[in-house]
């Protein structure tokens, strides 16, 4: 595990962000593990009334909201605890068996969703009051799906077990695993990213499985995205899978290694759309058909390594952003967050080589870029690739800035035209930590999770002009524009000014 566990979470609910309120913030900490090479799944997902959900793993015992969290035994397992939006300690919840939490999210009611993989026989979830015991494989990365009341209770839980379909005897050759990466709640629900190698029987998804010069069957790396029922987490059904055209197949060591890089989404209009880096020869599956890509693997370790963007329900009318073929070893491409603005989707990652949003960069080490994406015809209104060559780490929109970390540096963009309001040369070494007056913070400190609320102050939103003829622009508590209010706490702003509504 990196050293560096860096997450940017969305503005917390009662600091006045966006008009320059009088709160004076808060930092709060938890000890959950004994070494610090021993932190991760570090994420924070925060309600609308500002409560604020960290997660990490933990293999101690330790206090917390007046009650211990119980020592697992030599496992490193996983917990969420919650702040309320004053920083006051709440309530802490396990999840007991080797596992990671992977992504979470938040609804308007205050449920949280979580997602992640284990690999043990079982999966025991203790909330506040109760349990659920999830059954998995110990030699494989099980997926689960998990929902959290306000109240920290564990109200629904699901697994995802991978299973292996090759010829007999050669099971133990497929790592089977599924390694989700984000989750969403749209309407009535509930949607993951995450890739897989394996069979997956509930979604129907098959394996992408190769036979190496026919001594032994191996399984590459699909990406797939899939849906469940908001309410009880029922009804898991394929959105999109991408993975090596063909299957049981005789196939040259360099060419096996076709398979997607990285996947991210964002829901728009309803309609999930798609983010993918692709690599060699892949396939595209949604409900609505499929689509090839045949990417140029020009040999000598020299290929291709695209971006696509995708509307679920139109997968033939998928936009390929190319690139120049460039030699994989060493490299990293990877999409760390997309999000909307508008009607536009903010995306970041890592690239190498050739940059496939703007080919007349290329770059000879990772480096993170920043991209504006039209969602009406997957056009770009911008792209930026940073100047300091280093990872990507994550990505917030805050209104009318977007703010991008990397492991080196942090930047903040205006997201109507990309244009570069700050850069900050800053390492983030060690214990690694991300302050900034826009949004909160969650890092590590040795081998403690801290969870940040600095004093906000006037965001984005506000530093504009006063829109024309009385229009009124209604913002979440992540700065995204909406149509209309939703339920919770929004931002509204107005030619009179900017202000917090709450809508029951």
């Amino acid at each position: 595990m990196k050293k560096l566990l860096l997450m940017l979470v969305a503005c917390m609910a009662t600091m006045t962000a966006f008009a320059g309120g009088e709160d004076e913030g808060w930092q709060k900490s938890f000890t959950p593990v004994a070494d610090k090479g021993d932190l991760a799944g570090v994420h924070t997902a925060v309600a609308p009334d500002g409560s604020v959900y960290a997660s990490s793993t933990y293999n101690q015992a330790f206090q917390f909201a007046g009650k211990a969290v119980t020592d697992p035994d030599g496992l490193l397992s996983s917990c969420v605890v919650k702040y309320d939006a004053q920083g006051n300690e709440k309530w802490a919840v396990s999840l007991l068996g080797k596992c990671s939490i992977d992504a979470m999210a938040v609804d308007a009611d205050g449920t949280l969703y979580l997602t992640g993989n284990y690999t043990d026989a079982a999966l025991t979830l203790t909330g506040t009051s109760g349990t659920k015991t999830l059954s998995g494989d110990a030699l494989k990365a099980n997926a689960f799906v998990a929902k959290v009341s306000a109240e920290g209770v564990f109200t629904e839980a699901i697994s995802l077990v991978p299973t292996a379909s090759v010829p007999e005897g050669y099971e133990d050759w497929c790592e089977l695993g599924i390694y989700p990466n984000k989750i969403v709640i749209d309407a009535n629900k509930v949607l993951v990213s995450c890739m897989f190698k394996g069979d997956v029987a509930e979604l129907g998804w098959q394996g992408s499985y190769v036979d190496v010069f026919m001594m032994a069957y191996m399984d590459n790396r699909s990406a797939g995205v899939f849906m469940l029922d908001k309410a009880d987490l029922a009804n898991a059904t394929s959105v999109a899978t991408i993975q090596h055209t063909g299957r049981i197949v005789d196939q040259m060591m360099e060419d096996i290694q076709d398979f997607p890089n990285a996947i991210d989404f964002v829901v728009y209009e309803g309609v999930p759309h798609i983010a993918f880096v692709g690599w060699g020869n892949l396939t595209l599956t949604t409900p609505a058909g499929s689509q090839p890509f045949n990417f140029e693997m020009a040999g000598e370790g020299k290929n291709e390594h695209a971006l696509v963007l995708v509307n679920a329900a139109a997968p033939t009318q998928a936009k390929v952003f190319h690139t120049a073929p460039n030699d994989y070893s060493g490299a990293i491409y990877g999409l760390v967050d997309a999000t909307l603005a508008d009607n536009n989707c903010i995306l970041a990652g890592t690239f190498y080589g050739n940059f496939a949003l703007d080919n007349t960069v290329t770059k000879d080490k990772n480096t993170s870029f920043v991209a504006s994406i039209k969602m009406s015809d997957c056009s770009v209104n911008w792209a930026k690739a940073n100047e300091v060559e280093s990872e990507a780490q994550c990505m917030i929109v805050t209104g009318e800035e977007i703010h991008a970390a990397t492991a080196d540096a942090h930047y903040v963009f205006r997201t109507s035209d990309g244009d570069l309001k700050k850069a900050e040369n800053q390492g983030f070494d060690d214990a690694s930590c991300y302050n900034d007056q826009y949004c909160s913070t969650i890092f590590t400190n040795e081998n403690s999770v801290v969870v940040f609320s600095p004093k906000l102050k006037t965001s984005g939103i506000d530093e504009t002009t006063a829109l024309k003829n009385g229009a009124a622009k209604y913002y979440n508590l992540n700065g995204v524009e909406l149509s209309a209010p939703q339920k919770g706490l929004n931002i509204i702003k107005t030619a009179d000014g900017v202000k917090k509504v709450t809508v029951k």
